[in-house]
């Protein structure tokens, strides 16, 4: 199954959406935002971590950050497939020793 972590309720998923469901690949959508679990990472096959308002360093704002990063932790150390769009690549950049910075 895909696991699509959606990380504000303003970045919707969109057109990776309509892909998905054309090429009927099982997939599921969670908002950690709003306090949904997010799923083991053993028990997905990849995952897309969307964009949102907030920055990588944010966690006092919005403290769901911090399971995001636990679980895009878990994906790299298990070589899980992973695309992170915006904030989720910054989020992968900071997990992976990046720093990422304004501009």
């Amino acid at each position: 199954m895909l696991l699509i972590i959606q990380n504000d309720q303003e970045v919707p998923p969109g057109n990776f959406a309509a892909v998905i469901t054309e090429l009927k690949i099982p997939c599921l959508t969670v908002h950690p935002y709003s306090s949904e679990a997010i799923p083991l990472v053993r028990e997905v096959s990849a995952a897309i971590v969307l964009g949102g308002a907030m920055g990588v360093d944010d966690t006092g704002k919005h403290p769901f950050l911090v399971r995001v990063k636990a679980f895009i932790r878990e994906c790299i150390r298990t070589e899980t497939p992973f695309l992170g769009v915006c904030l989720g690549g910054q989020l992968l950049a900071e997990q992976t020793g990046g720093r990422v910075i304004a501009n």
